[in-house]
Parts: C-alpha cells; sequence; structure tokens
C-alpha cells in the first residue's frame, strides 16, 4: 500500500483498520513492513498515538536535535 499524505491518513489509522479487516477474517497481523524513506512526522504522529502522548513533538526527540 502506498500512503500518499500521512496528515490526512495517518500511519496508525492504515495499521488500525488493515488490524479490524483481518480480524473480520479471523487472521491478525503478524508483522509490517517499510519500503523507502518515511518522513520523521509520520513516524512520530503514530508513536504518538500508540503511547498516548498526544504533544509529541519532533523538537522533545534527542536525535532530532543532533
Amino acid at each position: 500500500m502506498n500512503i500518499l499524505d500521512f496528515k490526512k491518513l495517518p500511519l496508525y489509522r492504515v495499521i488500525e483498520l488493515v488490524r479490524m479487516e483481518a480480524k473480520r477474517f479471523g487472521v491478525s497481523i503478524k508483522e509490517t513492513e517499510l519500503i523507502g524513506l518515511i518522513p520523521i512526522q509520520a513516524v512520530l504522529s503514530s508513536f504518538a498515538y500508540y503511547a498516548q502522548l498526544p504533544s509529541l513533538d519532533a523538537s522533545q526527540v534527542i536525535e532530532m536535535k543532533l
């Protein structure tokens, strides 16, 4: 699946929708795979969702300062 605009369709929404569809068919997601490049904000927004950190910002990530 290609995600063209992660701001309109965040990665966590894609994962959760695929998870829901898989569950309908009695299967689960074993793992996901990333091929190519990904904007850091796409990763951070998904992490913020799963870690329940709604105000997480790239400026709070030490590696972004290096």
